[in-house]
């Protein structure tokens, strides 16, 4: 069976013909597509692709986004770079990590170095899908830890969404009851910096603050042990690495609307009033992982009828912009109180889309959660809501 190379020309000129007779001696049908063209096909439209041959003059950028054009789907397939005379484009090729062939071009040789190059992409695709395949199982995991559905409180919403930066995120928002008395704790937090290292600090933070809220089950105290115990954990067992975590942990008595909170170093969440005010929650001690006798206060607040309560971490005030401009604090405030708040879900959803706005094609730079708590309006307070 005769085999194809794919054979992408220059933007100005013809490939070159000593190459593309040398790939005919060597049994190899080219077929020469335009580098416009040659960006909108795949794999699937040239059968039985055994390489990607690309000008050294469209650059390394263009020529990686041509060859993974036409190398997927499919089997895996060569990639190699091509030229006669320019050594200064070939260069920059080079170090980008292209592999190339120079003339003379040799029928024998062209032919081994595209089965060479075939099956070393082969074995470095097999090993980034096992890789793939353990990330998927690592965020699947990481995924159960976050609760899946809202809690079921008659006049109130709850809802949260998280959107890593990578795989793995070390943002984490979390709800669970509170003793027998209706209490409902909330929690959102950022494990300083992203990826794998501030995702596996993620999960026994999240037990520290269940297992200490549970323990502690008397007025304040589990508000200040969760903290502590959270503190005292990455300074004993982490000591030297640097990690900490700022942390708002708030517990909420429905019947009243009252909220005990610390703040650990955390952005300050917004208390959106239904009359059109609004309200930064104090920070009430240092971030986690920081100072060995850290003391965190205890604030209280209280959420009244058609009252939202709206936590997030720094990945979307941070969130930048093509031109480089932050999201920002006030810009958080700003799209807040210009939507139209029926709902503690829609409120997050209209956040979400004004952010993409502001990102334009970029996705964003840091983990990012969002959490809202919202009291419905005194004539909805004897509504249940469903998950």
């Amino acid at each position: 069976m005769t085999r194809h190379v794919a054979v992408v020309l220059p933007d100005a000129g013809r490939a070159p013909g000593a190459l593309l007779a040398a790939l005919a001696e060597a049994g190899l049908r080219a077929t020469r597509l335009r580098p416009a063209d040659a960006e909108r096909w795949t794999a699937a439209r040239v059968p039985d692709l055994a390489g990607v041959l690309v000008p050294a003059s469209l650059g390394p950028v263009r020529a990686l986004r041509i060859g993974r054009r036409l190398r997927s789907p499919g089997p895996p397939s060569a990639l190699l770079v091509y030229t006669e005379h320019d050594l200064a484009a070939l260069e920059a090729c080079a170090r980008a990590g292209l592999d190339y062939v120079l003339p003379p071009f040799l029928p024998g040789l062209l032919r081994v170095r595209l089965d060479a190059r075939r099956r070393v992409d082969g074995d470095h695709l097999a090993r980034l899908t096992e890789q793939d395949r353990e990330l998927d199982e690592a965020r699947r995991m990481q995924a159960a830890f976050l609760p899946d559905r809202p809690p079921v409180i008659p006049g109130w919403q709850v809802s949260a969404r998280l959107r890593p930066a990578r795989p793995m995120s070390g943002d984490f928002y979390d709800w669970f009851p509170m003793g027998d008395g209706g209490r409902l704790g909330v929690v959102v937090a950022d494990v300083c910096d992203k990826g794998y290292g501030a995702a596996l600090l993620m999960t026994p933070l999240r037990t520290l603050i269940r297992h200490e809220a549970a323990s502690a089950d008397r007025g304040d105290a589990p508000l200040r042990a969760a903290a502590d115990a959270v503190n005292r954990y990455l300074l004993r067992d982490h000591p030297g690495q640097g990690h900490f975590a700022t942390l708002f942990f708030a517990m909420l008595d429905p019947s009243e609307g009252r909220l005990r909170y610390v703040n650990a170093g955390h952005h300050p969440p917004l208390l959106l009033r239904a009359r059109g005010t609004h309200e930064r929650l104090r920070t009430t001690g240092p971030a986690v992982g920081l100072f060995e006798h850290a003391r965190h206060e205890v604030a209280v607040d209280h959420l009244n009828p058609g009252d939202f309560l709206l936590g997030y971490t720094d990945g979307l005030v941070e969130a930048r912009s093509a031109e480089g401009v932050s999201y920002g604090a006030q810009r958080v405030l700003s799209a807040a109180r210009t939507t139209a708040r029926e709902s503690a879900e829609g409120l997050l959803a209209e956040l979400e889309t004004d952010l993409d706005h502001h990102l334009g094609p970029l996705a964003p730079q840091d983990d990012l959660t969002l959490l809202a708590v919202h009291r419905l309006p005194a004539a909805e307070g004897d509504l249940s809501l469903a998950p």
